[in-house]
């Protein structure tokens, strides 16, 4: 996989400045944690779009010109920042991943006999 080159030192500057700023001034509530989160996630993944894909087999079985790099974070019905429903492989596997992790919250917090309080930080102040 190829990076642009100019994305990573950029994503990586800013990973830092949110660390920082986590250190320096906490966020006194949700909202502001899923801000810092959100701009950290939102520079990480810009930092991955035009990382190009190297597929084999494609004599036999072709694939969508969008699939030959990461591309952004979205689904096929072009909501912008919704991750459901992904359409690009490289989504799909992530989507997959979180929800892995999501059950494994859930185990955890059921394992501490938390009954009912399966949620994720994730999806805290999500409608």
């Amino acid at each position: 996989m190829h990076r642009r080159k100019s994305e990573r030192p950029r994503a990586i500057t800013k990973q830092k400045r949110e660390i920082q700023e986590l250190a320096e001034d906490p966020p006194k509530t949700i909202n502001g944690l899923l801000g810092v989160e959100g701009r950290a996630a939102f520079a990480y993944f810009l930092a991955w779009q035009k990382v190009s894909i190297q597929w084999k087999g494609l004599s036999r079985r072709p694939i969508p010109k969008h699939w030959h790099q990461v591309g952004p974070r979205t689904s096929a019905n072009g909501d912008v920042g919704v991750n459901r429903n992904a359409s690009h492989p490289v989504n799909a596997i992530l989507n997959y991943a979180y929800a892995i992790l999501g059950k494994r919250q859930a185990d955890a917090v059921q394992a501490l006999k938390f009954h009912g309080m399966s949620w994720s930080i994730c999806e805290i102040g999500q409608p």
